[in-house]
């Protein structure tokens, strides 16, 4: 019985792992601005995935689309899932991903920030971006 126990509870953590790691790739690819290899991942991930980590993975394809292909209608999303996550855990669970796949979760915050204003419908003449952020 200690062993079946013991089997149990090491299989049940060896797939919640894999579970955690396929979210954290999926901000690796974002990170990286590799697209292609992001919506590949994001395929083939299976429903229980899907369901353990909804609000990170919500937030990973505004992200996506927001920093790789960015449009006026990216932000709304961004911004709702962004909440989603503060609300669920402060943030604590997302952080852990970054941490575990060597990001900086900062690194995102970073990087929307100037791609949202790029994406407003104003003159660009009036924003002062430093150059660094026009670019990947």
């Amino acid at each position: 019985m200690i062993v079946f126990t013991i089997f149990t509870i090491a299989f049940c953590t060896n797939a919640r792992a894999q579970k955690q790691n396929r979210v954290e790739r999926l901000y690796q690819h974002i990170a990286w601005s590799e697209g292609d290899k992001y919506d590949r991942l994001r395929e083939r991930m299976d429903t229980k995935s899907m369901d353990a980590y909804k609000n990170e993975i919500s937030l990973a394809d505004a992200l996506r689309q927001l920093l790789l292909t960015p449009r006026v209608n990216a932000i709304e999303p961004y911004l709702k899932s962004s909440m989603a996550v503060q609300q669920q855990d402060g943030g604590a669970r997302l952080r852990s991903f970054c941490q575990a796949a060597n990001l900086n979760v900062n690194l995102f915050r970073h990087k929307q920030t100037p791609r949202s204003l790029l994406c407003l419908p104003i003159p660009r003449t009036n924003l002062k971006i430093p150059v660094q952020y026009l670019h990947k």
